[in-house]
């Protein structure tokens, strides 16, 4: 065969394979999707992420497969050629999980044409809660289609959840300015009770600058609380509070007697390394420690029972001491009033004995056995609980004979 002849027929033959590749539909159908996205992708207000498109089609519904078109204004061209309203919103909710990262202005300019429009408030709400972390424009948008109600909150919780540190309370801020009054305390309810702000990406500094930041009273009392729940993370095991005056200047003026009181409220739920005397001096707030004494009397009466609570007391003194004693003895009377009378014949004369037999002539009293109880008052030494006892027994005597 001539040269010439052989090389028509390479010729021939590269064509020809050459239009079968071409020509075949996964090529086909991969140069149609790049070139429509490509194009998509080159005017200046599209998302840049639109390359997540062909990723997150694999996330689509199984149901819809069959609306796979393999671009995005193919998906579009579908959804308005079909009739059958069910069909069009399953192919909608594809369209959100396919492109709504890619294409979510073009989705939602979309979304707001489509009727009847009570259809789009999902698919528009489920796109605004995707693009929280890339893109805070949608969802402020979104938001004024919202009534409060669970649609709305959850669309609140979404930013909070989403946005990042730095941009997060100029979001709410802006949120509550522009919206609801419901919103300043929705949002202040799922940090305080949802723990919104909980996020391991934030720290305990920004939370200061938030609290900073934050505009609304509602939202930084719920911050305040979030920096007293993560101060108490940092005890860790020995449970030894740290000075909370070390961290209250950081705390703006108004919001300091919120944070101590939440801060030692939490902290001695439970016991801690520190004696009473120690924590009163640290300066815990009366009303907290008065609390914590009541049950650390009772943890430590149910520990050793009530006779060597007394006895063996230790790291209390002055008036948290006498409540201490008095909380056991209270509940000691009520169980055994043998056994705990039994003890103030042991007990060394004093204040804290005279307060003892106080609490055991009120017991009496309330018995109605008025002769032990004068008997008892008897033995009280200071003057001013004497006569405190005298006076409880001449009004249960008033009360008899009327």
């Amino acid at each position: 065969m001539k040269p010439q002849k052989i090389v028509g027929v390479l010729i021939l033959v590269a064509g020809v394979i050459a239009g079968a590749i071409f020509f075949a539909p996964e090529f086909r159908n991969n140069y149609a999707r790049e070139g429509s996205e490509g194009h998509l992708r080159s005017s200046p207000q599209r998302d840049p992420s639109a390359r997540l498109a062909s990723d997150r089609r694999k996330e689509a519904p199984d149901k819809v497969t069959e609306f796979d078109l393999s671009s995005f204004n193919g998906m579009l061209l579908k959804i308005e050629e079909t009739n059958d309203n069910r069909k069009k919103l399953e192919m909608i909710e594809y369209l959100v999980a396919s492109y709504g990262r890619a294409f979510g202005f073009e989705i939602l300019e979309f979304l707001n044409r489509y009727e009847p429009a009570s259809d789009s408030r999902t698919p528009k709400l489920r796109l605004a809660i995707m693009n929280v972390p890339t893109d805070m424009r949608i969802i402020d948008y979104v938001l004024k289609e919202f009534a409060p109600g669970k649609d709305r909150d959850a669309l609140l919780r979404a930013s909070l959840g989403g946005a990042s540190k730095e941009n997060i309370m100029e979001l709410l801020n802006q949120i509550i300015e522009n919206g609801y009054k419901e919103d300043e305390f929705e949002i202040a309810r799922q940090i305080g009770e949802e723990n919104a702000l909980g996020r391991q990406d934030i720290t305990s500094d920004d939370l200061f600058k938030m609290l900073k930041a934050s505009k609304y009273e509602s939202v930084s009392r719920a911050i305040v609380s979030e920096i007293a729940r993560r101060e108490l993370v940092g005890l860790g095991s020995n449970r030894r509070l740290s000075d909370a005056k070390s961290i209250t200047p950081r705390i703006p003026e108004n919001y300091r007697k919120q944070f101590e009181r939440e801060y030692y409220a939490k902290a001695i739920l439970g016991p801690v390394e520190q004696s009473i005397n120690e924590l009163e001096g640290e300066g815990v707030p009366s009303e907290i420690l008065n609390e914590y004494v009541d049950n650390f009397a009772r943890r430590q009466s149910g520990l050793v029972g009530p006779a060597r609570a007394i006895s063996e007391v230790e790291g209390v003194s002055g008036e948290l001491k006498i409540r201490y004693l008095k909380i056991i003895f209270r509940d000691w009377l009520r169980s055994d009033s043998i056994g705990a009378s039994g003890e103030l014949v042991k007990m060394k004369p004093g204040v804290e004995r005279d307060h003892l037999i106080l609490e055991l002539v009120n017991f009496s009293r309330e018995a109605g056995d008025l002769t032990a109880a004068s008997s008892w008052v008897d033995q009280i030494e200071a003057r001013d609980l004497k006569d405190q006892g005298s006076r409880m027994i001449m009004s249960a005597s008033g009360d008899r004979s009327n």
